[in-house]
């Protein structure tokens, strides 16, 4: 189970980044020579980029491999937490 959470947060994390380099990628793209409506649809694109990109869960969290950095630190505590409770 470990490892199917890791592979969601592994691929969200990603396509996260690579949101974040389109706005670099669609200015670096030959735009001054183009036609005028790809220029406004370029405009639109980077307008758009301006707002990160985030994936949820539930709406409740993002899902980034630092969540599931904090989400594997929080089971062992909650585990250590429990076996400690359950040897006394």
């Amino acid at each position: 189970m470990l490892s199917q959470i890791f592979m969601y947060c592994w691929y969200a994390d990603g396509i996260v980044q690579q949101s974040a380099r389109l706005a670099s990628s669609a200015y670096c793209c030959g735009w001054a020579d183009a036609p005028q409506p790809f220029r406004r649809s370029l405009l639109i694109i980077m307008r758009r980029c301006q707002r990160p990109l985030s994936l949820t869960a539930g709406k409740f969290y993002n899902i980034s491999r630092a969540t599931f950095v904090r989400l594997v630190n929080a089971s062992y505590s909650y585990y250590a937490l429990l076996r400690q409770m359950n040897d006394h």
